[in-house]
């Protein structure tokens, strides 16, 4: 579960705007950790938004073992759902995911409690 931590709303002088936003969470799964990710949204007059967004994962990959990987990723949402695409960018991570690789795609809902996301996809620990 994530919950929005920042906020901010950035625009230029036409008014286009975009919404720039953090987030802290968990990763309960295949993968064990925290999760920290900046992000920026763009919203349509249909009540639909595209977010462009780089996570940063601290925690365990079953299979693989520990350190930090950075993930960046996709989604197109309303208010209530979403789902988008992932990858790991090689190079970035620590500790045994020094070499992971990987990508896939996810799905979430939004409620009184948070985003609740699920994550699809393949690790390829590098090893």
């Amino acid at each position: 579960m994530t919950k929005p931590a920042k906020l901010h709303k950035e625009c230029n002088p036409p008014q286009d705007c975009v919404l720039l936003a953090t987030e802290t969470g968990t990763f309960d799964g295949d993968l064990q950790g925290s999760d920290f990710s900046g992000g920026a949204t763009a919203f349509a007059e249909s009540g639909h938004f595209v977010v462009g967004r780089t996570d940063l994962f601290r925690g365990t990959v079953r299979g693989c073992g520990s350190g930090t990987l950075v993930f960046v990723g996709t989604e197109l949402a309303d208010l209530h759902q979403g789902s988008g695409d992932w990858r790991i960018v090689e190079g970035f991570g620590t500790g045994d995911l020094a070499h992971a690789t990987g990508h896939g795609t996810g799905r979430g809902t939004v409620d009184k409690d948070g985003f609740h996301s699920q994550y699809d996809g393949v690790i390829d620990c590098g090893k």
